[in-house]
C-alpha cells in the first residue's frame, strides 16, 4: 500500500498494480487516471476508457500498517523463524517501528532454493577435488614443447648461426697457418 505525495491525487492511498524498475516508475490501482480514446472498430463508435498513469518512485511513500499514514522506511535484520541461525532483511517503519511486509506476489516469479540436492547433472566431489593444474607448465618453453609433442611434431634442431664473411676468411687464414707449422 502506498500514498501519493504530490500531484492531483495527493494524499490518496492505493495498491501498487505494476512496477517498472528500469524506469523507476509504478502504477497505482484506481489513481492517477487519464482518459484514453479507443478508435472505432467492428461497428462500435469511438469509445473512452480510463487508464492509470505512471508515477515516479519519488512521488509515493509506503503506508505504515499501524498508523495508516505515509512513512519513511529503514531496513533492519531479524532472525528468520523459518531458518534457525539465519537473518532476514525486513522493511521497518520509522514512525511506529513496525515491520512493513512485502506483498506475496512480489519478486521475480520463482522460489529461491534454500538447500541444494545432488542430481545427475552435478559434478561428483571426487572430480571436483582432483588436481588438474601442473606447476611445470609455467616454465618458459615447456608449454610449447608439450603442445608440439601432443601434436606429434618433432622439434627441429636450431639452425647454425652463420658468421660474417670477414670473420670466416680470418678464421680460415688462422687454420692455414696452424697447418703449415
Amino acid at each position: 500500500m502506498v500514498e501519493i505525495l504530490s500531484g492531483m491525487d495527493k494524499g490518496k492511498q492505493g495498491i501498487v498494480k505494476k512496477v517498472k524498475r528500469s524506469k523507476s516508475i509504478l502504477f497505482v490501482k484506481g489513481l492517477r487516471l487519464y482518459e484514453k480514446k479507443i478508435a472505432a472498430r467492428g461497428g462500435y463508435g469511438e469509445q473512452k476508457a480510463f487508464v492509470e498513469q505512471s508515477i515516479p518512485y519519488s512521488a509515493v511513500s509506503l503506508v505504515d500498517p499501524v498508523t495508516k499514514k505515509a512513512t519513511r522506511v529503514r531496513y533492519s535484520y531479524i532472525s528468520d523463524p523459518k531458518l534457525p541461525g539465519k537473518v532476514k532483511k525486513v522493511r521497518v517503519s520509522t514512525a511506529s517501528n513496525s515491520i512493513i511486509p512485502k506483498p506475496h506476489d512480489a519478486g521475480l516469479g520463482y522460489k529461491r532454493r534454500t538447500t541444494y540436492t545432488d542430481s545427475a547433472l552435478c559434478t561428483p566431489a571426487a572430480q571436483v577435488l582432483k588436481k588438474t593444474f601442473n606447476e611445470l607448465s609455467l616454465v618458459p618453453g615447456a608449454l610449447s614443447q608439450r603442445v608440439l609433442e601432443r601434436l606429434r611434431l618433432k622439434l627441429l634442431p636450431p639452425l647454425p648461426v652463420l658468421e660474417a664473411n670477414t670473420q670466416t676468411s680470418s678464421s680460415q687464414q688462422s687454420t692455414e697457418v696452424v697447418e703449415n707449422k
